[in-house]
Order: C-alpha cells, then structure tokens, then sequence
C-alpha cells in the first residue's frame, strides 16, 4: 500500500538531492541551464518512485534500485558534456537512492 506521507517526503527529499548535485556540478564548471533542470526533475522522479515504491525487496537494495533506474536516463544528456561527469550522476543517483531510503525506511520508519 501507498503512504501518502512516504511519496511527499521521497519527493521532497528527491528535490533536495537534486539541489545538491546541481551545485557539486556548479563547482568547477558552468553546465548549461537545461542541464541543471534535467538533474532537478530526474532525482525529484527518483524521490517519488522510491517513496511510492512497492517493491519487496529490502531497502537497501530499492534504494539503490531505483536509484540508477532513474539516474540512467541522464547518462546519454551528460556524456554530451563529460564520460566522467555522465558516470558521476549515475553514481550520485545509487547513492541518493540509498539516502533516500535510509531516511525514509530507517529514520522517519515510513
């Protein structure tokens, strides 16, 4: 079943994750606008589908999951710019998506 409560909290946790990685990215280089948009609805998606996520298969592995699922998409977007920074968002969406779950499953027990 559904909580209403996990699926806000994912998404809102998703929206800060997507922050965050749009200002590691800002650090040493200037990434077009589109891109920091796209990082922005990526991980606030991640947020909601790991928040309204049914899977049984223990959080960790949801999390992590999910995390790159919703993380792939960025993959070909970002190669355009960088090999190592299209892996990096990729790598930062696993390790979100573990975030995300460890918060929601293990802190706030929704």
């Amino acid at each position: 079943m559904i909580r209403a409560t996990r699926v806000a909290f994912g998404t809102i946790l998703g929206i800060i994750f997507g922050v965050l990685t749009i200002k590691l990215m800002h650090a040493p280089t200037g990434i077009p606008r589109f891109f920091s948009y796209f990082v922005l609805l990526s991980r606030a998606l991640m947020g909601f589908g790991i928040g309204a996520s049914g899977l049984n298969i223990g959080w960790f592995f949801n999390g992590a999951l999910l995390g790159i699922l919703y993380s792939l998409p960025s993959y070909p977007v970002f190669y355009t710019l960088s090999p190592f920074g299209a892996f990096w968002v990729v790598f930062t969406g696993l390790i979100y998506g573990i975030v995300i779950e460890i918060i929601l499953t293990l802190i706030l027990k929704i």
